[in-house]
């Protein structure tokens, strides 16, 4: 299922105050050293600011890095679409270059697919997957990149996620339909990818116990997906639940457990002490 724009891209044009490469970019400051790393993949017609109320409740602990694709935020100017082989060398590339830590990584919707190819191609960039509303392989009611504008518009409205007054507005309507088209189209490109890839990582499968588009019960067909364990997680809501302020911090208490408890994090911990 893919995921649908949010009222942040309206307000998310200008460059983030973080250090940042071109894919990626520090999403908060740490006032305190790191001892993990989170790097987190929106839906659909999104940027990474999207997550921003749930990288708030992770404890500073862990340094959150988005991903920002073509066509949004701080890459606002660039024409959308792009390969999943960009994505994985580009990612893969400036993480190979930053500090090493355990690092983790988060997608929700299309990100989750994108993250899976990530982790199954690039193995050591990876030491855990959460993987939230998507499925191993792409629904075959699943929207088409070659509908029609006003099906594309009347998706995003459908999904309750994206501001009316930019749905109103023409340039808007305009660019939102050429994101979603466009990632409809690189999630459908990334679902090949984990329908028939394996990854060696512990998986985290988490979806909204009343998602329409993401059945709850299918969630552990992730396990097939990996030879480490896979465990499965249900909060309250829909499709979008981890951006519910009701389920923040029960998301967040949920992913730094998780990444405590890793093997690849206790061994890190264990090595780093004097």
């Amino acid at each position: 299922m893919n995921g649908l724009a949010t009222r942040e891209n309206s307000a998310a044009r200008a460059a983030p105050p973080y250090d940042c490469a071109v894919w990626t970019a520090e999403l908060r400051p740490l006032n305190a050293p790191y001892r993990a790393r989170l790097v987190v993949f929106p839906h659909s017609a999104a940027g990474p600011n999207t997550l921003l109320p749930l990288v708030a409740e992770l404890p500073t602990w862990i340094q959150v890095i988005g991903v920002t694709l073509p066509g949004r935020e701080r890459r606002f100017g660039e024409p959308p679409g792009t390969a999943v082989a960009d994505v994985v060398a580009g990612v893969g590339d400036e993480l190979a270059r930053m500090d090493p830590a355990p690092t983790f990584l988060l997608g929700h919707s299309m990100g989750a697919a994108l993250a899976f190819a990530l982790a199954m191609r690039l193995p050591d960039s990876c030491a855990g997957l959460f993987l939230s509303g998507q499925l191993p392989e792409r629904p075959p009611d699943a929207i088409d990149a070659a509908a029609g504008d006003a099906e594309l518009a009347a998706f995003l409205h459908a999904g309750g996620n994206t501001a009316p007054e930019l749905l109103a507005d023409e340039e808007w309507r305009r660019h939102l339909i050429g994101l979603l088209r466009s990632d409809v189209d690189l999630c459908a490109r990334a679902s090949r990818i984990s329908a028939a890839g394996l990854v060696h990582v512990p998986i985290t499968a988490m979806g909204g116990a009343q998602d329409p588009h993401v059945h709850p019960e299918l969630l552990g067909s992730w396990a097939a997906r990996s030879t480490a364990p896979c465990a499965t997680a249900l909060f309250p809501g829909r499709h979008f639940y981890l951006l519910d302020p009701a389920n923040l911090a029960a998301v967040a208490d949920t992913v730094s457990t998780v990444i405590r408890t890793t093997p690849a994090f206790i061994v890190a911990m264990r090595r780093a002490r004097p």
